[in-house]
């Protein structure tokens, strides 16, 4: 099949005809203009397009910071001509195919005045000359994107300057024909001035290199290295060697060629045969016998001394103090002309730790090294006072933080009947927290009193506790003097509670059901149910599900914990005793007594129909058993120093 084209439209549009139709020869005799067989040059991809690669011209201005503007520009235009030439390709390509199913369909279905065969008269087609059967025009300009020589921006003329087949609305070189070339991929094109395309290090306001290119296109090569070529030399004495500037290895500056001679021995003879800048010093015959002369640095610690010409007419040793390691010591040890050079002085520093710490500053110490000036406190006895007066590096390691406790914190026990709360945090518990002590019929609470701690506060319930009872617990510490001991007990010691029915739970274990990993737990098994009072000083609860019995229990555990000071918050909660107790309707109601039963005087009371257990300091489950009798209890809490 032979095809003849006249325009790079066409020649775009056989090179689509051409991988459409195996086999096919596209000859094209009319098309001879470069910018027509330009469009041609790669029939195997499917988008061939006029102009440069959409990917190419932008790649390396990251790496070029002298192109971020114009090759960022550039890199965009020609990617616009790219992906807009590989449009028409691709429209040319599908006209093509169209017409020739056109061709092959009956002459009688063409419309009168349809020269492409798309049944369209040419009056209402957008593009008369190839057929367009969806009449496409993306950008509106009223001529079909089979035909428009910009297909996505509106080209009203179709003025096609070049002659290149791409319009001057998106042509980046719309008077160059073939101008949009940049086959060293530097970012500029040959339209925008690059005077050698083969160079990706030329273009104009490239960086100037010492490498005998025009680097910037100025038209001067290597300009910026002035003494490139003029006449240079290297070494000393009979050392020295003539060379020539020339341009260094890195290409950014110049450097003689020229190599140093070998340096001999001095000899006497006018000359500095080693090299070193004098002539015959130290040479035999050079001096007089007892002559002397001044030698040595002469600078800081280096004294100046003296050298003497010997017997030998060589001038001896010097005598002068030479260059030693520097230290921290007032003084100019290694003769550079600085003193105490190297060395953090001055800055800030302390000594001791806790109440023993002392600030001070570093200054030179009497052994040449860098010291801390300030000395340290002496230690006292360590106090519940948010200090580490004892300096041992721990705070508040002491059991008197037990007093602090209970007379800083209170714990709190509340009571609720027929389902009047749920499992979720509260900050009040009825009355409570506003009132220490709440005899609500239905919802009751009551707390230790820090101004008289370490007694015990009883809680009075009317009535059986069963299945839609709940028991609340809440651990606060305030202190105005000092908050910030009252925050760290606060947020760093919880009472876990458990509640078993039908005797679960064991005495002295670390866990019970899911505490202490989970904060509040309800096990699956509806027999073991936990909560805490979770650092955040609010009322946490936990459900019964059942009436009392006497093989049901109840289990504390007191426990104080700090990844960072885990000395201090074992020493807080070994130093701390929470109690709760338990008794039937024949025991009187307890407000502030001094014991129960057997309590304090024993962590446990299982006498008659009271009952006590206390978390003993040790961060275990301690289990307290339930009366058998369900109604007229009284229950009670404690906060007592260990």
């Amino acid at each position: 099949m032979l095809r003849s084209c006249s325009s790079r439209v066409a020649a775009k549009s056989l090179s689509r005809r051409f991988r459409a139709q195996a086999g096919a020869i596209v000859l094209c005799a009319a098309c001879t203009s470069p910018s027509a067989l330009y469009l041609l040059d790669d029939l195997g991809s499917a988008d061939a397009g006029v102009g440069v690669d959409a990917s190419g011209p932008g790649r390396d201005v990251a790496s070029r910071p002298d192109l971020e503007n114009r090759t960022g520009d550039a890199g965009r235009m020609n990617g616009d001509a790219g992906r807009m030439n590989g449009d028409v390709g691709r429209m040319n390509g599908d006209a093509g195919r169209m017409n020739g199913d056109a061709g092959s369909q009956d002459g009688s279905t063409l419309a009168p005045g349809d020269d492409d065969g798309d049944t369209l008269d040419n009056a209402d087609d957008n593009c008369p000359a190839i057929a367009n059967f969806d009449q496409a025009d993306g950008d509106f300009d009223g001529r079909g994107d089979r035909c428009d020589n910009c297909p996505n921006l509106q080209a009203n003329d179709q003025v096609d300057t070049d002659g290149d087949g791409l319009g001057d609305v998106c042509d980046p070189c719309p008077a160059v024909a073939g101008g949009a070339v940049d086959e060293d991929r530097d970012g500029v094109l040959v339209c925008q001035g690059d005077c050698d395309d083969g160079q990706d290090g030329v273009f104009p306001e490239a960086v100037e290199y010492c490498d005998g290119l025009d680097n910037d296109c100025d038209g001067v090569n290597d300009n910026g290295f002035p003494s490139l070529g003029t006449a240079c030399s290297v070494g000393v004495g009979v050392c020295l060697r003539e060379g020539e500037v020339r341009c260094a290895a890195d290409r950014a500056a110049t450097a003689c060629d020229a190599l140093p001679g070998a340096a001999g021995q001095e000899l006497c003879n006018a000359l500095d045969d080693d090299c070193d800048g004098s002539a015959d010093e130290l040479v035999e015959g050079c001096c007089q016998a007892g002559q002397t002369r001044v030698c040595g640095l002469g600078i800081g610690a280096c004294d100046l001394g003296i050298q003497l010409c010997d017997g030998n007419r060589r001038f001896g040793a010097c005598n002068a103090p030479v260059p030693q390691a520097e230290l921290c010591n007032t003084s100019d040890d290694d003769c550079d002309g600085l003193v105490d050079e190297g060395f953090e002085l001055g800055h800030g520093c302390s000594a001791g730790v806790g109440a023993c710490q002392r600030a001070g500053q570093t200054a030179c110490g009497a052994d040449g090294v860098v010291a801390c000036d300030a000395v340290a406190g002496l230690p006292s006895d360590e106090t519940c006072n948010d200090v580490d007066d004892d300096c041992d590096g721990v705070v508040d390691d002491t059991p008197s933080c037990g007093g602090y406790v209970k007379s800083h914190c209170r714990m709190w026990l509340a009571w609720a009947d027929l389902d009047m709360v749920n499992a979720q945090p509260r900050d009040a518990w009825d009355l409570c927290p506003g009132v220490t002590i709440d005899d609500a019929s239905a919802m009751r609470c009551v707390a230790t009193d820090p101004t008289s701690a370490g007694l015990f506060w009883d809680l009075r319930i009317e009535g059986a506790v069963d299945h839609n009872d709940w028991f609340g617990f809440r651990f606060d510490c305030a202190d105005a003097a000092s908050p910030s001991l009252a925050t760290y007990i606060q947020s760093h010691c919880a009472l876990y509670v458990g509640y078993a029915d039908a005797n679960g739970g064991v005495d002295g274990a670390e866990t019970f059901g899911d505490c202490p990993e989970a904060l509040q737990s309800d096990n699956p098994a509806d027999a073991l149910r936990c909560t805490s009072t979770a650092y955040d000083a609010r009322f946490h609860a936990v459900q019964t599900r059942a009436p009392f019995g006497d093989n049901d229990r109840f289990a504390l555990a007191f426990r104080c914990t700090d990844a960072q000071a885990p000395a201090r918050a074992l020493a807080l909660q070994s130093s701390v005793n929470v109690w709760m107790t338990v008794n039937d309707q024949d025991n009187p109601v307890l407000r502030g007594a001094a014991t129960f039963g057997d309590c304090p005087r024993a962590a446990r009371d299982t006498s008659g129909q009271q009952r006590c257990v206390s978390t003993v300091g040790d961060g275990l489950f301690h289990i307290l058993p339930m009366p058998n009798d369900d109604r007229t209890m009284g229950f009670g809490i404690g906060l007592s120093a260990r």
